[in-house]
């Protein structure tokens, strides 16, 4: 989860939820952390974490990789292949 801690003032909020994803899904540190990396995936999971409206967060595991939609969001800001 050093993707996390590296993208500049912690959110606790965040760290919250990679280790409780890390260990739901009982995948790595780097899962979550390449997960962040990518620009589609972070803006899901922190205008999840922006956005009081938002309800529901799927991370799902595909492979060996993470992906992550919510679905109270608009089509622009969900992961490749999700629709709502």
């Amino acid at each position: 989860m050093a993707e996390a801690q590296a993208a500049g003032p912690s959110d606790p909020r965040l760290n919250w939820l990679g280790q409780r994803v890390v260990s739901s899904l009982k995948c790595g540190d780097s899962a979550w952390d390449k997960l962040l990396a990518g620009e589609t995936t972070r803006a899901v999971v922190t205008g999840f974490l922006e956005d009081d409206s938002a309800r529901r967060l799927l991370v799902y595991a595909d492979g060996k990789e993470l992906s992550a939609v919510s679905r109270d969001q608009s089509h622009d800001t969900q992961a490749p292949g999700m629709a709502a």
